[in-house]
């Protein structure tokens, strides 16, 4: 079954930092109907739902897989959504890059298979975007997204997220951005998606 086309102004924006060992959620959804075992799944922070899903180092990888999509799916089931997740981060070793392609193999297939579309961004958009630099560490993505929305998160996977969600939002005209903002967008491949949903 197709989804159903919507506008812009109608679309629930979620904002997804993937990651095998901590995933950050940030939707500007106004309510959530997801919950697991009577305890809802998500929090509300300034208006925004949030989600972080970790895991202890001795989960296995196929309970980790099973546990992100199922809440991505939650956070995703609105036939009005559309997601904006961080691209592949190429500069990782090992193990972390098999399972960062494993996990995003899985949800980015989850999404197709369910019509909902979804925007890539590359990890160092998204840092300058968020900070007006390509380059910061992951950890100052928390002051950062203080500084510029004054949103106090304890989580640089949530932090992540809700820079995703605000790419989002200005991508889909629904908040203004600065010049800086702006060009750092200019790569990003998203046309495509917005014309579907008009």
């Amino acid at each position: 079954m197709r989804r159903q086309k919507s506008s812009a102004t109608e679309t629930t924006i979620v904002g997804i930092d993937l990651s095998l060992n901590g995933t950050g959620i940030c939707s500007d959804a106004l309510q959530s109907e997801g919950s697991e075992g009577g305890k809802c799944l998500f929090t509300i922070t300034a208006g925004f739902l949030f989600r972080e899903i970790t895991f202890k180092s001795v989960t296995p990888r196929h309970e980790k897989w099973a546990k992100i999509r199922g809440v991505i799916r939650q956070a995703t089931s609105a036939p009005d959504t559309v997601v904006i997740i961080e691209g592949y981060a190429f500069g990782g070793q090992g193990n972390n890059v098999i399972c960062g392609a494993e996990i995003g193999g899985i949800v980015r297939m989850d999404l197709f298979t369910r019509d909902v579309p979804f925007v890539e961004v590359p990890p160092s958009t998204l840092k300058k975007f968020v900070s007006g630099k390509g380059n910061i560490k992951k950890n100052l993505m928390l002051k950062e997204v203080y500084r510029v929305w004054n949103m106090n998160l304890d989580s640089d996977n949530l932090a992540d997220a809700f820079g995703l969600m605000k790419i989002g939002q200005v991508l889909l005209k629904r908040e203004t951005a600065t010049k800086a903002q702006r060009e750092s967008l200019k790569k990003v491949e998203w046309e495509s998606v917005v014309k579907n949903m008009r």
